[in-house]
């Protein structure tokens, strides 16, 4: 006889046949068919239930038909996990989650059982939320918002990560221009062999439906500048002109701009400028000084940075400097007359200022001399020399012993007595004087004008100021 579960709970009783004899039925018996749960039931039945942050879960119920009578228990398999089920604390076999949080999404299982058997059912969460800020990393390393500088001619994967639900479409771009995309939460892009024309902002995009988020970063390869635009000259002079260029990329880093120009007489280059980049796109122009009358110029710019500089390939610009205008005769004969009184005038500066220097040098050397004199200037014999008398009306008058016979008769001075105050005075010249007072005759006996510094003479001497009297001298 085959049980089964239809089975259970039937009473049954049996009896014994022998040819033609039958035993009465025995005791009935009730029979109970044992069997585990062979379907799980969850009400309400989704398999999948979609929600978004903050919103709730369940009740759901789990129930079985078995016999004996089945445990209920709940387990969540963490989307983001590591697989393993782990059990989920419920009440009366129920599940419910009350403001559902993106990490509560994964995979809900009822597990039924006894001690027949076991079963099972899932139902899957899902936590709707829009896309995570992206993580973005360049060979392994997180990059942030920030300036990332790379050497040239390496290459880099790109890598960009985010986190959402439902799945993100993530892409890759530099400016404007889109480099790459997948619907993925995760994708790399390669860049090989990077140029300075690699450098630039990129950006890390996502989006879903319940939004979208965004990484940039700066991207900087290391490199020499570009060479300028629009090299050219205008405005040529006699002796300057006027050069303007448009800057090139500058590699990266800060440039600047080097001119020069050939040398008439050697192959080597002659700088004349050195300007710094300002940073901007924009025309720059400087003007050119010094430079040579009607001569050929061959000027060259090269633009440099610290990794490198465009020497290789420099842009030239030629040009013929004009000649200097003739000059008007009229003019010219003016300028070559004042020069000619202008020259002899410092002829004869020169000339007083030697003379000066001369006669300067002498009345030192005298004046050196001076200085051993014991009674100053040179004074000759008396009786050799005119002398010189005082009149009421003619100050000055040859004395009686002058040979002029027309003498008239004049009043000699006299010699005042030496007082302390009675000094000589020295010049600056290092010349010495005696005094004679006109001004006051009667303080003298006689009533005569009064020499003062003569202590024993009465009549005037010839007083020689370019001989000094010597030690030597007054011996004799």
């Amino acid at each position: 006889m085959s049980v089964t579960r239809s089975d259970s709970y039937n009473r049954i009783s049996c009896r014994a046949t022998q040819n033609t004899t039958v035993s009465e039925f025995s005791n009935i018996t009730k029979l109970n068919v044992l069997y585990g749960p062979r379907e799980v039931v969850l009400s309400p039945n989704n398999s999948t239930t979609n929600l978004e942050e903050g919103q709730n879960l369940g009740p759901i119920t789990c129930s079985a038909d078995c016999n004996p009578t089945c445990t209920i228990q709940w387990k969540f398999n963490a989307t983001v996990g590591d697989g393993r089920f782990v059990d989920q604390t419920t009440q009366n076999d129920e599940l419910e989650i009350v403001n559902v949080r993106r990490s509560m999404a994964g995979v809900y299982r009822c597990l039924v059982r006894n001690k027949v058997g076991y079963n099972r059912k899932d139902v899957s969460l899902n936590v709707l939320f829009p896309p995570d800020r992206p993580t973005v990393r360049i060979g392994g390393q997180i990059v942030g918002e920030r300036t990332e500088i790379r050497n040239e001619s390496t290459s880099l994967k790109i890598n960009c990560t985010t986190s959402s639900y439902p799945t993100s479409l993530l892409s890759i771009g530099r400016g404007t221009k889109e480099l790459y995309n997948r619907t993925s939460n995760s994708i790399s892009f390669n860049l090989r062999n990077v140029g300075c024309t690699d450098s630039g902002q990129y950006t890390c995009l996502a989006f879903n439906s319940k939004g979208r988020n965004k990484s940039v970063f700066d991207l900087q390869i290391q490199w020499k500048p570009l060479q300028v635009q629009s090299f050219s000259h205008a405005d040529v002079d006699s002796t300057s002109v006027n050069l303007t260029w448009i800057p090139g990329f500058n590699g990266g880093a800060p440039q600047h701009f080097v001119i020069s120009h050939d040398s008439p007489k050697t192959s080597e280059w002659i700088v004349v400028l050195n300007v710094s980049d300002s940073g901007q796109t924009q025309l720059i122009s400087r003007l050119v000084q010094g430079l040579m009358p009607n001569r050929r110029y061959r000027f060259r710019i090269v633009s440099a940075n610290r990794f490198g500089d465009t020497s290789q390939m420099p842009l030239y610009v030629e040009f013929t400097t004009k000649g200097l205008p003739e000059s008007d005769p009229l003019v010219s004969g003016s300028m070559v007359g004042v020069a000619a009184g202008v020259s002899a005038l410092i002829v004869v500066v020169i000339i007083g200022i030697v003379v000066f220097l001369a006669v300067k040098k002498l009345r030192k050397t005298e004046a050196e001399k001076g200085e051993k004199t014991r009674y100053g200037p040179t004074i000759r014999d008396a009786s050799e020399q005119p002398r010189y008398g005082y009149d009421d009306d003619n100050m000055y008058a040859n004395s009686p012993n002058s040979q002029n016979d027309n003498t008239l008769q004049v009043r000699y001075a006299a010699p005042s007595e030496p007082t302390k105050e009675s000094t000589r005075t020295q010049n600056q010249d290092g010349l010495i004087y005696i005094d004679v007072d006109f001004e006051k005759p009667n303080e003298s006996k006689m009533g005569r004008p009064v020499i003062h510094g003569d202590d024993s003479r009465t009549n005037y001497m010839q007083v020689d100021f370019t001989n000094n009297y010597t030690d030597s001298e007054a011996a004799e």
